[in-house]
């Protein structure tokens, strides 16, 4: 069974194709529960999102939940995700990157799951990025910095 899901698919030149799988709005809070489900969570990025080097939410998500993904071509995407994801070849298109993940057997699929949901909570999580953050806040300027943290602190 296949489902689209969110707003202003109904401005879609083949709205036609995608009306009968149009499932509406999902609740966020559904969103963990339909990736770690599903047997593969499609991924595209705008135009812009390609041209800054944006890997989209959707990615890091999916991923986290253990997915396996299917997405068009981003460079930063390809590199910090490689094989555990499929991205499509710009030349080639979505659908032989789709084929591909649909035809993995249960250990590949089980072994791509694992290995992105790690790597996800390893390098990629909001405690991994936040203290990446402060790091580079810190390394900027200590004394700002540790004013700063005496102002949080205070303010407990």
């Amino acid at each position: 069974r296949m489902g689209v899901f969110g707003n202003g698919w109904e401005s879609c030149a083949r709205w036609d194709k995608i009306r009968p799988f149009h499932q509406g709005v999902l609740d966020t809070r559904c969103v963990p529960l339909l990736y770690s489900s599903a047997r593969v969570v499609l991924n595209a990025h705008f135009k812009s999102h390609r041209n800054w080097g944006v890997v989209t939410s959707r990615v890091f998500e999916a991923l986290s939940c253990g997915a396996v993904l299917v997405s068009d071509p981003v460079e930063e995407g390809i590199k910090l995700f490689g094989d555990m994801a499929f991205f499509a070849k710009e030349t080639e298109g979505i659908i032989p990157a789709l084929e591909q993940a649909l035809g993995i057997n249960e250990s590949e699929r089980r072994l791509i799951r694992e290995n992105a949901a790690d790597c996800i909570l390893k390098h990629h999580s909001a405690k991994v990025r936040a203290a990446e953050l402060l790091k580079h806040l810190y390394s900027a300027s200590p004394s700002t910095f540790g004013r700063i943290i005496d102002r949080m602190e205070d303010s407990k």
